[in-house]
C-alpha cells in the first residue's frame, strides 16, 4: 500500500503530470479533485480506481462553491466510477443526487468487525453507562453543536449516558462546545 500525498506531490494543483501507476488506486474523498492530476485520472475513466466517499450534502454543497471543476468531474463520472462509502444514507444520497449506480458500504466499525473485544485496552474504568463517542475533528459540518446538544438533553434528564468526542478543534470559535462532553482532543 502506498499513499500518495498530493499535497507534497504536487502543491499547485494543477500539474499535467499523470498520477503514478498503481494497481488499484483509491482517492480519499472528494477533496482531492482539487487536483487536475485526478480529475484527469477519472475523467480517463480507469477500471482500478475507486473514489472513497464520507462527504455529507452539506460538504457537497460547499465543494461545488470552493471546486467547480472537482464538483463536474465528479458528477460526469459518477455513473460509471466505482465508490465506496461510509453508510447505507449517504450510499442512497450519492445514488439519488448524483446517479451513482456503483456504490459498495465500507462501514468503519461493525459488530462482526475484526475487532477483538479482548484486545481493546481501557483505562481501568468499569463504568457501565452507556458511552456515545464521537471521532473527527472540532467543525460545524460534523454536528458538534448538535453533539452537545445532545448530551445537553441528556444531562437534564439524568441519562447515565458519557459523552465524548475525540479530535483536534480547528479553531472555529462560532461554535457551541457542551461541558457535558468530554473534548479529548488527539488521542492515539
Amino acid at each position: 500500500v502506498r499513499l500518495l500525498a498530493l499535497p507534497k506531490w504536487d502543491a499547485s494543483m494543477n500539474a499535467a503530470k499523470p498520477l503514478p501507476p498503481a494497481k488499484k488506486i483509491i482517492i480519499n474523498s472528494i477533496a482531492s479533485l482539487r487536483w487536475r492530476a485526478v480529475r484527469d485520472l477519472l475523467e480517463a475513466h480507469p477500471g482500478n480506481v475507486w473514489i472513497y466517499l464520507h462527504e455529507t450534502a452539506w460538504a457537497m454543497e460547499k465543494f461545488q462553491d470552493l471546486c467547480p471543476e472537482g464538483f463536474e468531474t465528479l458528477k460526469s463520472v459518477a455513473a460509471k466510477t466505482p465508490m465506496l462509502s461510509v453508510s447505507d444514507g449517504q450510499k442512497r444520497f450519492f445514488e439519488s443526487e448524483y446517479g451513482a449506480q456503483h456504490i459498495t458500504v465500507i462501514r468503519n466499525t461493525t459488530q462482526n468487525a475484526n475487532l477483538d473485544p479482548e484486545n481493546v485496552q481501557t483505562e481501568g474504568k468499569d463504568d457501565t453507562s452507556p458511552a456515545i463517542i464521537m471521532v473527527g475533528t472540532i467543525q460545524a459540518r460534523k454536528g458538534p453543536e448538535l453533539f452537545s446538544k445532545v448530551a445537553d438533553l441528556a444531562q437534564e434528564r439524568g441519562k447515565p449516558w458519557r459523552f465524548q468526542w475525540i479530535g483536534h478543534e480547528t479553531g472555529d470559535d462560532e461554535l457551541y462546545l457542551s461541558r457535558n462532553v468530554d473534548w479529548a482532543g488527539v488521542l492515539k
